[in-house]
């Protein structure tokens, strides 16, 4: 599961048609089942993801705290797309 969301990059003057946000395959998800600190990865594509040496373009960090029983990558990307810079991702 990833996200995918046109991004204007906050710190340059460029614009990623459907960049794609995934969880840190390294370190993304931290923490305990009281409160998780997360870190998408934003990339150029989905292909990007799996090249070696290919730097993020973003990355957002922020914590959450998980709630019932609905799977937990769910609810950290549902959660995710509550944040300015990713209101109206799409799941894929």
């Amino acid at each position: 599961m990833a996200l995918q969301k046109t991004f204007d990059h906050p710190y340059y003057d460029i614009t990623i048609t459907n960049a794609y946000w995934v969880i840190d395959k390294n370190d993304g998800i931290r923490g305990n089942e009281e409160e998780l600190e997360i870190t998408l990865n934003a990339y150029t594509s989905q292909a990007a993801v799996s090249k070696d040496g290919i730097t993020p373009i973003y990355r957002l960090n922020f914590k959450y705290t998980p709630s019932g029983n609905v799977d937990i990558i769910t609810q950290i990307y549902n959660y995710a797309k509550t944040f300015p810079i990713l209101v109206g991702a799409t799941n894929v």
